[in-house]
């Protein structure tokens, strides 16, 4: 499928050396006021530029020069007008009209889903994509809005045509200098050189078909020999045609590996022409994605095609342990910085520990980029450390030289997050990432830390940085990091709770936390304001329990991470027990585990869960004088390789002690696992619903 995050190229007017000439394709200049003018044709004469309509514009009010309509790279790195290859109408309309038959409830109908990629001899690369689909719902009308992502001075874009052809079959053409730059949003801690290149098809309704063809070419990659193009063969709607071709010069060799494909369409048709040579993976009448809940990230799930220039790791360790290596730094500013955080600490897991805290809570997150080197390799320590501010590898970089003072072995790593997908590294050549972490070695055990949050305490770090394998630069290796243990992301409550003889119920609580669970809830009071704290923790309350009503509310500083996070809390339930007779019947409340990810009856997708995690119960039932325990439910316990539960109820000089445990022990389930997994998920849904009796004495 296309790629949005695709990069388009730029002219400068630091390039503007002629004392006259006319842009016959240019269309767009971009002003240092940050407004833009649009004309056909924009000629620059007398030091300024003029337009179509005449207008004047001063050389030095003008930032940049944006072309529509330029010449396109040649396969072997040379200039070459592009002809547009159109496709004709009537096949299009035919086509549609079969694909909606077949899937009358498709919001939409994929015709083409066509992509090349091409490294050239020179080393630019280049990404030509062509798309027709037809709109059948406002959830497929945003097809005719569309945003390329570009770097200034290193990439350009141009739309090389498009068109709407209404359901009667007019045919309404893009006018290509109609183009909008603009800024992308980056919220408040992102910064970097990219632009966003838009254009939108006009009059596009329900019924139209939508057709346009662009071309975005990266002319100064910082190394083409990281040329890594990848590809997507199914979406949510169905696909009549959907192909990549990927060229690169003759003399190399393309390593690829693909997931997710008829056996048949695996391997790739290879040719050569021109001095280059071409893969061509091509899928035709793909069905649409249907979603399940808590399926695999959308690249574990469909047709996928990774390719890279390499066999193995050698040249990206090669390169980028170089760039680690020089970025860890010793200043005498940071031995300073370590020296005073680490003073009151007592062990080396204790200043390991103050270091964590500290980079988490007094270096903030903000990503500055402009180079491959910052991207993937950071800054060097000293920047980030005198700045106090890094994106994530940037704090792992200076983390590394911080564990260097108290001589504590220590490396950044490179991963993809579990949301991400899961890239089997030692299978092919992943050498890239969309974080970074430290992989701590202490005391001869290997520890997982990521600065980048500022909730953590020492050791926890983010779920989403397990159940999966990292690259080591440095130490030239791939490893795996395991899902984080059950208990390193627990919620754990202690209740008393006391029932009147009317059925009133008053509830004493102190709930603890551990991992991902108390770093997310000490975050959301510390960035809620303070005045809808308690309306906040009633309002949740409420959802756990219905007709709660909250009598008293507090936690423990907020701001010290070094800390357990604790809350304690009170509230009335007024009408808990059902009464039948001399009986008093209830179960205990808040206990009820929710498993959304067994919806289905049947599953064709694994499940991929968002965390591990334990949650446990311990509660001290007071009944009232006047009534004795007739019925408690016998123990119960229950265990697969995926979750397990146990639950008791004791009698204890009159008061009635439970407890539960349920453990989540993986991420991960296959689908040939599930009904095993359903049924005893059922079982503890089950149990959870048992209930006490009392009876009158």
């Amino acid at each position: 499928m296309k790629n949005h995050n695709v990069k388009i190229i730029i002219v400068f007017l630091s390039c503007l050396t002629m004392a006259f000439f006319s842009l016959s394709w240019g269309d767009m200049l971009e002003l240092t006021n940050k407004d833009s003018k649009n004309s056909a044709v924009i000629k620059y004469e007398d030091s300024s530029f003029k337009t179509e309509e005449g207008e004047s514009i001063a050389r030095e009010e003008v930032k940049t020069i944006y072309f529509s309509r330029a010449k396109d790279v040649q396969e072997g790195g040379g200039e070459r007008t592009q002809e547009v290859a159109e496709g004709d109408i009537g096949f299009y309309q035919e086509v549609s009209t079969k694909m909606h038959e077949k899937y009358p409830d498709a919001s939409g109908l994929i015709v083409y889903d066509v992509g090349k990629h091409t490294l050239t001899k020179d080393g630019q690369t280049v990404y030509w994509y062509h798309f027709v689909g037809k709109v059948l719902s406002t959830d497929t009308k945003n097809w005719s809005d569309v945003s390329l992502y570009f770097e200034e001075g290193q990439s350009r874009a141009k739309v090389i045509m498009g068109r709407s052809i209404s359901p009667t079959g007019e045919v309404y053409d893009l006018d290509t200098s109609m183009v909008t730059i603009s800024e992308p949003s980056r919220g408040m801690v992102h910064f970097g050189k990219g632009k966003i290149y838009s254009f939108v098809i006009p009059n596009v309704e329900i019924g139209s078909i939508v057709e346009y063809i662009f071309e975005t070419v990266e002319y100064a990659p910082e190394d083409p020999n990281l040329f890594a193009p990848r590809y997507f063969f199914q979406s949510n709607e169905p696909i009549y045609v959907s192909s990549i071709d990927i060229e690169i010069p003759a003399d190399r060799n393309l390593n690829y590996i693909t997931y997710n494909f008829p056996e048949d369409a695996a391997e790739p048709e290879i040719t050569k022409a021109n001095g280059m040579k071409t893969y061509k993976w091509e899928l035709k009448n793909v069905e649409p994605l249907i979603e399940e809940p808590y399926m695999p990230a959308y690249r574990n799930s469909v047709p996928a095609m990774f390719a890279c220039l390499y066999e193995n790791m050698d040249y990206f360790y090669d390169k980028f342990s170089e760039f680690h290596k020089k970025r860890i730094e010793v200043t005498p500013e940071i031995e300073a910085k370590v020296l005073e955080v680490t003073s009151g600490a007592n062990s080396i897991k204790e200043k390991v520990a103050n270091l964590y805290h500290y980079l988490q809570r007094d270096v903030r997150y903000i990503s500055v980029k402009g180079s491959l080197g910052s991207g993937i390799a950071g800054h060097p320590a000293s920047y980030t450390f005198n700045n106090k501010y890094g994106d994530c590898i940037d704090k792992a970089i200076l983390f590394a030289s911080m564990l260097k003072v108290i001589g504590v072995e220590s490396y950044p790593i490179i991963v993809y997050t579990n949301d991400a997908g899961y890239l089997d590294r030692k299978a092919f050549p992943f050498w890239g990432g969309n974080h970074a972490i430290d992989a701590v070695y202490i005391e001869g055990e290997k520890y997982i830390l990521d600065a980048t949050n500022n909730q953590f305490r020492f050791p926890y770090y983010s779920m989403g940085d397990c159940d999966l394998e990292y690259v080591n630069y440095i130490k030239r290796e791939i490893g795996y990091i395991p899902p984080i243990p059950p208990e390193d992301n627990a919620i754990m409550k202690e209740i008393v709770m006391s029932i009147d003889k009317d059925g009133k119920t008053s509830m004493d609580a102190v709930m603890s936390f551990t991992g991902n669970w108390e770093a997310g809830y000490r975050s959301f009071f510390e960035y809620t304001p303070e005045g809808r704290h308690e309306q906040v923790f009633s309002n949740w309350l409420n959802s756990e329990t219905p007709g709660a009503i909250l009598d008293s509310f507090s936690f423990n500083d907020l701001s010290d991470i070094s800390v357990p996070f604790l809350i304690n809390y009170e509230y009335t339930i007024d009408k808990l027990p059902v009464f039948a007779g001399d009986l008093m019947i209830f179960n205990v409340p808040a206990i009820t585990t929710r498993f959304p990810e067994i919806a289905l009856e049947q599953r064709k997708f694994n499940i991929q869960m968002e965390h591990t995690e334990l949650n446990s119960h311990n509660v001290t039932i007071e009944i009232p004088d006047s009534y004795k325990i007739e019925y408690l439910p016998p123990p119960f316990e229950i265990e697969n390789k995926y979750v397990s539960y146990k639950a008791s109820y004791e009698a204890k000089q009159g008061k009635i002690i439970f407890s539960d445990e349920f453990r989540r022990k993986t991420l991960r389930i296959p689908v040939s696992d599930y009904t095993e997994y359903k049924e005893t998920v059922e079982k503890i849904m089950a149990q959870q619903e048992k209930q006490i009796f009392l009876s009158k004495l």
